[in-house]
């Protein structure tokens, strides 16, 4: 039997880089508020989040949830407050990922890929996912506008 080649599914990986609050944030504020994930691949997507990374540039190395929403109008709560989420919104959240606390220190910044991450499947009707952060570390600190960038490895299904 030969080899065979599987045509269905696509490979993707996006980068995002949140506009973060440059004061000083406290525990369990929001990081940053939902932010778009175009996935290029039309409207009607279908995948999977097969992977996680994130850096901090700014060097921090603070345990940060990010979630991951289907919507485009859902919202963490203000930025640099406490989280104040809608049951509504709460709703649209597909999954999360929690970085911990163990960070790999690159000394200038510091970089996570969580050990134990699960999947994230999701089937949006608009082309994109949104994802946002909160700070759950109990240090306060500050970041520059664009101190965070995360990136996400998808499998697109049917394309």
């Amino acid at each position: 039997m030969g080899a065979q080649t599987l045509s269905n599914f696509k490979s993707l990986v996006v980068d995002v880089t949140p506009t973060l609050d440059t004061n000083a944030y406290a525990q369990n504020d929001v990081l940053f508020n939902f932010t778009e994930v175009a996935l290029g691949q039309g409207d009607q997507v279908k995948g999977t989040i097969n992977g996680f990374s994130l850096l901090d540039k700014d060097d921090n190395g603070n345990q940060i949830t990010v979630f991951v929403s289907d919507s485009s109008t859902a919202s963490l709560g203000t930025v640099n407050s406490a989280v104040s989420i809608s049951d509504a919104d709460a709703a649209t959240i597909l999954s999360y990922v929690d970085t911990g606390a163990t960070y790999e220190d690159l000394i200038g910044s510091q970089v996570i890929k969580p050990a134990a991450f699960t999947p994230i499947p999701f089937n949006v009707e608009a082309g994109s996912i949104y994802i946002g952060g909160v700070l759950r570390g109990s240090a306060t600190p500050t970041h520059t506008a664009s101190g965070i960038t995360i990136r996400l490895h998808l499998t697109i299904e049917g394309a």
